[in-house]
């Protein structure tokens, strides 16, 4: 987990979150964009392949909506929200990359036009994605990087020197 994986605060207010990773954001034309998260596509590793649903097909909330395969593993993109499917991201299925580029810009999956609203409601926000493991490994990551920090800001004594100042 890294700043550069939050979403801007727009983003968080329209968008909710799935158990299996997917997020879903309220346009505002009425429809939900849905794509996987930052985490999934960590999991996943590179993405090489997507299938999308048809445009026009209605799906029931959890109902397997697309298929989404990398490198090391190939998982189902379930559907969010109930609702039908008004279109598809032909870019992410040109380019597969774009899962794990930007999973939550132009690395998105479907657009759906949602049947029950309330759906949405009930799904997760950003705050509740976050588990106290996954807490805990930010603040490792945190740690991690401000020790980087500091271990590149010291002077590096030349391999002669450290041989000269062990020999005393």
């Amino acid at each position: 987990l890294t700043l550069s994986t939050l979403p801007e605060p727009e983003f968080a207010m329209t968008t909710k979150f799935t158990s299996d990773h997917e997020w879903v954001r309220l346009e505002s034309d009425g429809t939900a964009t849905v794509g996987i998260t930052a985490h999934a596509q960590d999991a996943l590793g590179d993405v090489v392949f997507v299938e999308l649903p048809a445009p026009g097909r209605s799906y029931a909330q959890k109902d397997t909506a697309g298929v989404v395969e990398s490198v090391k593993a190939a998982a189902d993109v379930f559907m969010p929200i109930a609702g039908e499917v008004v279109a598809v991201n032909d870019a992410l299925v040109a380019d597969p990359s774009l899962a794990n580029s930007d999973p939550q810009g132009a690395g998105w999956f479907f657009r759906v036009r949602p049947s029950d609203s309330a759906q949405f409601d009930a799904l997760l926000d950003q705050a509740a994605t976050l588990t106290p493991r996954s807490a805990e490994l930010a603040a490792a990551l945190a740690r991690l990087a401000r020790a980087r920090q500091q271990h590149q800001a010291q002077p590096q004594i030349p391999s002669a020197q450290r041989a000269q100042a062990q020999v005393l």
